[in-house]
C-alpha cells in the first residue's frame, strides 16, 4: 500500500474513469490512494481492521455488501462483487440485459463448478492412491524384511 507508483496510477485512472469499482481488498488500495476520502465504502469483512487501516478518512460501512455512490462502487467480497456488477449492469443497460447476463452467468458457473468438482474428485482420488500405494509398499517391505 506504500508503492507510490501504483497509488499514482490509481489516482490518474480514477480521475478519468466514468466509474471506479473495487471488490474486497481493492477498496484498501483506493483508500490508500485517497480516492475514497470523505466517501462511504465497504471492504473485506474477514480482515476488516487491516483492510480499513489505509483509509482513516473513509466512512467505512461494515454491514454493507456493496456501496454505490454513482461513480464509485465498492463491494465487500466476491459474491457481493457479483451482485454489485449485476446492479451496475441493470443501471447502465436495463433489467432485461442484466437478467439475460445473470442466466448466462449461472449456466456458465454451473458448468465450471461441475468441471472443477470433477477435477477435484480426480485429484483427491489420485492423491489417495499415491498415498495408499506408499503405505502398501512400506507394509509389504516390513512384512518381508521383519
Amino acid at each position: 500500500m506504500k508503492c507510490e507508483t501504483t497509488l499514482n496510477w490509481l489516482r490518474a485512472r480514477a480521475k478519468i474513469a466514468e466509474i471506479v469499482m473495487s471488490v474486497c481488498n481493492g477498496a484498501s488500495l483506493l483508500a490508500a490512494a485517497g480516492i475514497l476520502d470523505g466517501r462511504q465504502a465497504t471492504t473485506n469483512k474477514l480482515l476488516w481492521k487491516e483492510a480499513t487501516e489505509p483509509g482513516p478518512k473513509v466512512n467505512w460501512v461494515k454491514q454493507a455488501r456493496w456501496v454505490d455512490l454513482g461513480t464509485i462502487i465498492t463491494a465487500s467480497g466476491i459474491a457481493a462483487g457479483m451482485d454489485m456488477t449485476h446492479a451496475l449492469i441493470t443501471r447502465l443497460y436495463g433489467k432485461d440485459v442484466a437478467t439475460w447476463l445473470g442466466r448466462v452467468q449461472r449456466v456458465t458457473s454451473q458448468i465450471l463448478s461441475n468441471c472443477l468438482f470433477k477435477v477435484a474428485i480426480l485429484l483427491v482420488s489420485f492423491l489417495f492412491r499415491i498415498r495408499s500405494r506408499g503405505r502398501y509398499r512400506r507394509s509389504f517391505y516390513w512384512q518381508n524384511h521383519a
